[in-house]
C-alpha cells in the first residue's frame, strides 16, 4: 500500500511538472521577435552586462525562429502606412446597403400589415 501511494505521488509530480512546462512553453509560442526580447529583457538577469545579455537574446531568438516558435515582425515603413491609410478597401470605409436584401423570416415571426 505505501508503494502504491509513493508512485501515485511521484508520478502525480512528474505530471504536474510536464504540465507546468508546457503551459510556460505555450507562453512563449507565437510571440513575434520584439515580444520575445522585450521578455527575456525582463527575465534575464540585470547583473549580466547589457553586451551579454543582449547576446543571450539573440541567441535565444534564433533558436525559436529555427524551431518556428516565434512569428514575423510585420514592421512598416512611414510611407507604406500613409498608403495603407488611404486604401479604399479598410473595414471602416465599407458600406453596405441592405435595403435591396430580400428579408429572412422564421416561421414564427408574422409580418405588420400597412
Amino acid at each position: 500500500m505505501k508503494r502504491l501511494l509513493l508512485g501515485s505521488a511521484i508520478i502525480g509530480t512528474v505530471a504536474l511538472a510536464l504540465k507546468r512546462a508546457s503551459r510556460r512553453r505555450e507562453e512563449w509560442r507565437g510571440l513575434s521577435e520584439t515580444e520575445v526580447r522585450e521578455k527575456l529583457e525582463y527575465r534575464l538577469p540585470k547583473r549580466l552586462p547589457d553586451e551579454r545579455r543582449s547576446a543571450v537574446a539573440e541567441k535565444i531568438v534564433e533558436k525559436m525562429r529555427a524551431r518556428g516558435a516565434i512569428v514575423a515582425d510585420i514592421d512598416l515603413d512611414d510611407e507604406d502606412r500613409a498608403d495603407t491609410d488611404d486604401d479604399e478597401n479598410t473595414a471602416a470605409d465599407v458600406d453596405i446597403d441592405l435595403t435591396d436584401q430580400p428579408a429572412e423570416l422564421d416561421d414564427d415571426v408574422t409580418t405588420p400589415t400597412s
